[in-house]
């Protein structure tokens, strides 16, 4: 299945998740990101791209080692376990990251959006770095959290 990451794989730099339709794609393939990268930001937008690159992304570093540190305070006081406290901390950090919990879908939405927007015009670019997206869908959330 190539819509899915399965629970084992890791996400190296790189990788970049491509969501919705591209107007002018004829081919089956994916796109490239260098491709993605060159096209013109513009009003009309029906797909979205989100890049995992930490040598550039410094929000995504600086969250992974926050991740990376609560993990180590976690086997520390668990003698070497790592448990189910641990995930909450990090699913934690993640909603907390991306706008906190959602109570109102819409209004999330919303703020997505102008985000989006916003970081593509000061950008200058289609494709969006995870760690700059302070306000995420279920999507962005699942992939800071792997």
């Amino acid at each position: 299945n190539y819509n899915a990451l399965d629970y084992d794989d890791k996400i190296l730099d790189g990788f970049y998740d491509l969501y919705g339709i591209l107007a002018k794609s004829t081919t089956e393939k994916m796109p490239s990101l260098v491709d993605l990268q060159g096209t013109p930001v513009s009003g009309v937008i029906s797909w979205e791209v989100v890049l995992v690159n930490r040598e550039v992304d410094t929000e995504l570093l600086k969250l992974e080692q926050r991740a990376l540190t609560m993990s180590l305070q976690s086997r520390s006081e668990s003698h070497g376990k790592v448990g189910i406290d641990l995930l909450q901390k990090i699913a934690a950090l993640v909603s907390n990251h991306m706008g906190g919990p959602v109570g109102d879908p819409d209004g999330m939405l919303a703020s997505w959006r102008a985000l989006t927007n916003q970081l593509r015009l000061s950008n200058s670019n289609m494709v969006l770095p995870l760690g700059s997206l302070t306000v995420g869908l279920a999507r962005h959330r699942a992939l800071l959290f792997k």
